[in-house]
Parts: C-alpha cells; structure tokens; sequence
C-alpha cells in the first residue's frame, strides 16, 4: 500500500514538473526529496499535493532552476498557504536557506565537482531581460549583481525572482537602461512593493563592493557601448554609479 502511495506521488510530481517544462534533474531530486519526508513523517497530515508542489520548489532552488513560489504553488491546485506551510516544515528538517542547500537532493545527479552551482535568479534574469527587450550587456551585468549580492548575504533567503528583479532593476540603472518597479514587477509577477523592499537591500552601503571601487568618477549621463564582454560589463560597472530610489 504505501508502494502505490510512493509510485502516485512520483507520477504527481513527474505531471508538475512536465507541465512547466522543468529538466529531469528537478524531477529527480523533487522525488528522491519527497521519500525522505515521507518516510521521516515530516508533512503527516498535510495536503498530499501541497506536499509535492513543496518538493518541486526546493528542488528548483538545488538545481539553480529559476521558477517564482507562485508559479510552483498554482501547479498543486491547492493555497499557497499550504504549500508555504510544507515548504517551512522541509527547510527547517533539511537546513534548506537562500537557493537552496545540497542536502535536500543529496545523491540525486548533482555530484560535487568542485564547480560553482549558478543561483537560480540567474534563469529568472534571462527570462526578464527577454521579457523587457533588454540588450545582452544588461543581462551579464544583473547576473554579476546576483553573483556579488549573494556573496555578500545581500539578498539571502530571497525568492529567484525578487533577487533577480532588484539586481536588474539595480544594473539597468547602472547601464543607463533605467526600468521602472512597475515595468519589472509586471513581468516577474512580484509586487512593487516586494521589489523596492529588496531593492533597498542592494542599494545598502556594503553594496558598494558589486561595484569595483577602483574608478571614483561620475559618469551617470554616460551611455556604455553595447556589449556583453565581461571586462566591458566590468569597466562600465566601475564607470557607474549606483541607482537611488528617489
């Protein structure tokens, strides 16, 4: 009987991850995830799908897949209270904070080579900068930004996209692409508000090191020449300065 239960909630988890599109590796962890917290009682008594939809989302943080609590919580048909309910109970039992930590998809294919495990707003920025019609060099800039704010604690804890959508807000102005809250927000389906209060941990006085400080003058009407070169997004990041919200 509990075989059957464990196959039912395996297929469940497969139709969830299938209907976003999410990589076989989610899907992996998501399951292997969910048999640990089956087996350890952790979510007795808890809505079955709300426990599923739970272990998608954990297992998007461990994959670096970028996908919103939302977006994971209308898949399991159920509130969003009570996947947010499941969510807390395995990310306290698993050490589970920020992206996402290794030991919920321990042994599940994603083997510890030494490589750097990209955050999962680095997807999240790629669909934004689409969505917005921004230019390649925007893009590699947000994504340095999630790098140095998730290096520096900045942002920890944060949903994939509220990390992305304050880091680009923050390059964007940089680069003197400047998008509002309300552009940003109405694409990654986060509040304004959600947004701004994020922001303001960028915009925070230890955020001056995503900045290289070796270049101290003003360049804020400058315009940066296209491009998606490291060094040229590294140079212009030196040239700007930051954005306010004022």
């Amino acid at each position: 009987m509990a075989q059957r239960n464990l196959g039912g909630a395996f297929r469940d988890i497969d139709a969830m991850c299938n209907q976003i599109s999410l990589p076989r590796a989610v899907a992996d962890v998501a399951k292997q995830l969910f048999k640990r917290v089956d087996d350890e009682r952790l979510c007795r008594g808890k809505t079955p799908r709300a426990v599923h939809a739970a272990c998608v989302f954990v297992a998007c943080r461990t994959q670096g897949v970028g996908r919103s609590f939302k977006e994971i919580a209308q898949l399991s048909g159920t509130s969003k209270k009570h996947v947010a309910d499941c969510f807390k109970v395995i990310q306290r039992a698993f050490d589970i904070s920020g992206g996402g930590a290794a030991a919920a998809g321990e042994g599940a294919g994603g083997a510890d080579d030494g490589s750097t495990i990209k955050h999962p707003a680095f997807d999240v920025v790629v669909r934004l900068c689409s969505g917005l019609a921004l230019p390649p060099y925007v893009q590699a800039a947000a994504q340095g930004v999630v790098t140095r704010s998730t290096e520096h604690g900045l942002l920890t804890g944060r949903d994939p996209y509220t990390v992305a959508g304050a880091c680009l807000f923050f390059a964007c102005h940089l680069l003197n692409q400047p998008k509002s809250f309300s552009e940003i927000s109405g694409i990654s389906d986060m509040a304004e508000s959600t947004l701004r209060q994020a922001y303001r941990c960028v915009d925070h006085p230890s955020s001056a090191s995503l900045i290289s400080p070796a270049t101290s003058t003003s360049t804020a009407s400058r315009s940066p020449a296209p491009s998606s070169s490291p060094t040229a997004v590294a140079a212009i990041c030196r040239a700007c300065r930051r954005p306010s919200l004022a």
